[in-house]
Formats: C-alpha cells, structure tokens, sequence
C-alpha cells in the first residue's frame, strides 16, 4: 500500500541537506495544513526558489509533487485504518474539498477512495495493488 516512489525517497533521506530535511518535515508535520513552497521556505528560512531547486535536486520530484504524495499516503492509511468519510479524510490531508481529493486519489491510485478502501478490506485487488504510479 505504500507509494513506492516515496519509500524510496525515504531510504534516500539521510543523504539529503539541511535545507530539503527541514522542508519534507515541515510537509510531514503540517499534512492537514494548508501551505506552499513559500511558507515552507519561510519556516526554513530560504528562498522559495533556491528550495525548489534544491528539493528537485535532492528529492528528484518538485515540491508539490512530494506534497502530493505525502498526502495522499497518509489518506491510504486513514481509508484502511479509520470509518472516517472520505470528505474527513480530504479536511484531514490538506484538501479544501473533497472533489479534488477523490480526483487526485483517482490520478495516484487509479481508483476512487471509496473503492480502495472496499477492495483492500475485502481482499480484492485494487487495480494498482495499492500502489501509485511513478511519474515523470
């Protein structure tokens, strides 16, 4: 169930700077919050640009690709370990509204979070065995 892209960001994450560290748990922490490049780099503090440069570099995906898929991990795990509704989960993952949520979950996973969530609790496979695509 887990996005393979990140977990092998993951395993890539004791190589990253300072900078690019601090941003991916500023992401982490702040999931549920709205936020941009800009005020994750004020957090930091750094350019917004020079941390977007640095990220792709170290990250090999842009910010707001990481953002979305951080996001999107974490919806797959309250859709398996919650009875929360979809439309709590997208408030609880940083989606304004839950019609973006289901479009971007639908784009990642290839299905809706509805579905995932049937087909994993009852053992079907889901059409991307839980897993979202990897992109350019």
């Amino acid at each position: 169930m887990v996005d393979p892209v990140l977990l092998e960001l993951e395993s890539q994450r004791p190589m990253v700077g300072d900078a690019v560290g601090k941003a991916v748990k500023y992401i982490e922490e702040h999931l549920a919050d709205s936020f941009n490049l800009a005020d994750v780099a004020a957090q930091i503090p750094i350019n917004p640009s020079y941390l977007s440069v640095l990220f792709k570099e170290q990250m090999n995906v842009t910010f707001s690709e990481y953002v979305t898929r951080a996001r999107l991990q974490k919806a797959k795990e309250l859709l398996l370990t919650s009875s929360l509704s979809v439309n709590e989960i997208a408030e609880r993952v940083g989606y304004r509204t839950a019609k973006y949520f289901i479009k971007q979950f639908k784009e990642y996973a290839g299905t809706s979070p509805g579905q995932f969530r049937t087909r994993v609790i009852r053992g079907d496979a889901a059409p991307d065995n839980g897993r979202m695509p990897e992109r350019d």
